[in-house]
C-alpha cells in the first residue's frame, strides 16, 4: 500500500514544476533498478558480516530421536532438540545441543537433563573458507559499485535534463520568433523566387520547432531558478573536486579479490573428486567429560559429468572481465572524455568569436535600421541570430560541465564522497 501511494504521488508530481534539484533527483532515482541494487547491496553486506564475524548465533528446533510418536490411544511422546550454533571459525561451526521430551501420557511432563547437553565442533573438509571470504568481499564491492554507479548516473542525468530543458525552451522561443519574422517577410514579398526561398526557410524552421516540442514532452517541468542554481552548484562541484586514483574504484577491487579466489580454487582443483566429508567432535555429559568423534561422508560414485565440469571450471581460472581489461576500458573512457573536454574548450572559443562578430553585425544593422536602410524584420532576424549564438555558447559550456562530471565519475570520485546524498525514498 505504501509503495502504491508513493508511485501515485510521484506520478502527480511529474505534471508539476520542479523548483528543487533534490526533489527532481529523487523522483528520477525512484526506480526498480535502484531498489534492486539497494537490495543486492544489503544482501552482500549481510553475507560479508557472516564471514567476518566469529560470533554468528543461530537457533533451531528439530525433532530428536524418535520424533513425535503415536500409539493406539493417540499422541504418546514428543522428542525435540534445541540446537544453538554460536561460533563460525575458519569453516568450522561450534554449537550446543539440548535434547528434551514432552510425555503426553504423563500430564504433558517436560523432561530435560542438562547432563545430555552436548558441545559440538563440526568442520566440512570440502569447505574453502578463504575462497568464501574473498568472494563475499568481491560481491560486496561489486554491489557497492553498482549501487553508487547507478546513483551517480541518475545524478548526472538529472543535471543534463535540466540543462537540456533550459536550452530547448529558450531555443524554441527564439525559433518561433524567427518563424514569425520569416512569415511576415513572406507575406510582404512580391518576388516569386524570394518567396520560394522564404517558404523553404519557413518549412525548415517549423521542422526544428516540431523537433524541440517533441523533446520537451520527455523532460520534467522546471523553472529558471532551478537551472541557475543547478548550474552554479555543478560549477562549484567541478571546480572544487579532485580526481581520484582509479585503482580505488570498487569494481576494480572486486575483480582483484575475485581473481585471487579463482587462483586458490585452481590450486585446489581436485576438491570435487573428494567425498563430502565432515568431522564432528562432541562433548556430552559435561560433568563427566564424555566425548566422541564422528566422521561422515557422502560420495557420488556415478554422476552425469557435473564433477568434471566443476574441475575444469576451477582449472581455467578466468574471470569474465580481467583486471587488465577493466583498467584498459576505464583509461580509454577517461581519454575519450578528456578529448571531449578539449573539444568543448575549442568550441567555446569559436562560439565567443561568433558572438563577437554577431554583436558587431547587430550594432551595424541597428544603425542601418534606425536610418531606414534595412527593414525592421531584417533587423529583428539579426537580433534573433545573435541571441541564438549566445544560447549556443551556454549549451557548449554546459556540455563541458557534463563531460567533467562524467570524468569524475570514471575516476571513482563520487563513490568516496558525500556529494550525492540520497534520502530514503522506498
Amino acid at each position: 500500500m505504501k509503495v502504491k501511494l508513493t508511485l501515485l504521488i510521484i506520478s502527480l508530481l511529474t505534471v508539476l514544476s520542479f523548483s528543487n534539484f533534490n526533489d527532481l533527483y529523487l523522483r528520477n532515482l525512484n526506480t526498480s533498478t535502484y531498489l534492486k541494487s539497494k537490495e543486492s547491496l544489503d544482501v552482500s553486506i549481510l553475507s560479508l558480516n557472516k564471514k567476518e564475524n566469529f560470533w554468528s548465533p543461530y537457533l533451531s528446533l528439530n525433532t530428536g530421536f524418535g520424533g513425535i510418536s503415536f500409539d493406539k490411544d493417540g499422541l504418546n511422546k514428543m522428542n525435540f532438540s534445541i540446537k544453538a550454533n554460536f561460533l563460525e571459525l575458519y569453516g568450522s561451526t561450534i554449537g550446543l545441543t539440548l535434547p528434551f521430551s514432552i510425555d503426553a501420557k504423563d500430564n504433558w511432563k517436560f523432561d530435560s537433563d542438562l547432563k545430555n547437553l552436548s558441545l559440538s565442533f563440526t568442520r566440512s573438509l570440502a569447505k574453502e573458507p578463504e575462497v568464501e571470504m574473498l568472494n563475499a568481499k568481491s560481491n560486496y564491492y561489486n554491489s557497492l559499485y553498482s549501487f553508487n554507479n547507478y546513483k551517480t548516473s541518475i545524478f548526472i542525468k538529472t543535471i543534463k535534463d535540466i540543462f537540456s530543458k533550459y536550452y530547448i525552451i529558450n531555443s524554441l522561443k527564439l525559433n518561433k520568433e524567427e518563424l514569425q519574422i520569416q512569415k511576415n517577410k513572406y507575406n510582404f514579398e512580391t518576388d516569386e523566387d524570394k518567396k520560394e526561398s522564404l517558404n523553404i526557410q519557413i518549412l525548415q524552421r517549423e521542422k526544428i520547432i516540431n523537433s524541440y516540442e517533441v523533446q520537451l514532452k520527455s523532460l520534467s517541468e522546471i523553472d529558471e531558478s532551478l537551472y541557475e542554481s543547478t548550474k552554479k552548484y555543478v560549477g562549484n562541484l567541478v571546480e572544487n573536486s579532485k580526481e581520484s586514483t582509479i585503482v580505488n574504484r570498487y569494481d576494480l577491487k572486486a575483480i582483484k579479490l575475485s581473481t585471487k579466489a579463482k587462483e586458490l580454487q585452481k590450486n585446489n582443483w581436485f576438491l570435487p573428486y573428494l567425498p563430502d566429508m565432515s568431522i564432528n567432535i562432541s562433548i556430552s555429559d559435561i560433568n563427566n567429560f564424555n566425548w566422541s568423534i564422528s566422521i561422515s561422508f557422502d560420495y557420488s560414485i556415478f554422476d552425469r559429468g557435473e564433477r568434471l565440469i566443476a574441475i575444469n571450471s576451477r582449472k581455467i581460472n578466468s574471470n569474465e572481465y580481467s583486471y587488465e581489461e577493466a583498467l584498459t576500458t576505464i583509461n580509454n573512457n577517461i581519454n575519450t572524455l578528456k578529448d571531449s573536454i578539449i573539444n568543448s574548450e575549442i568550441d567555446i572559443q569559436i562560439s565567443k568569436i561568433n558572438i563577437k562578430n554577431a554583436l558587431e553585425d547587430y550594432n551595424n544593422k541597428k544603425k542601418l535600421s534606425e536610418k531606414g536602410f534595412i527593414s525592421k524584420d531584417d533587423f529583428n532576424l539579426f537580433k534573433v541570430e545573435y541571441e541564438l549564438k549566445k544560447l549556443d555558447l551556454e549549451k557548449v559550456n554546459n556540455d563541458m560541465l557534463i563531460n567533467k562530471l562524467n570524468l569524475l565519475k570514471e575516476y571513482g570520485y563520487f563513490q568516496n564522497s558525500e556529494v550525492i546524498k540520497v534520502e530514503k525514498i522506498d
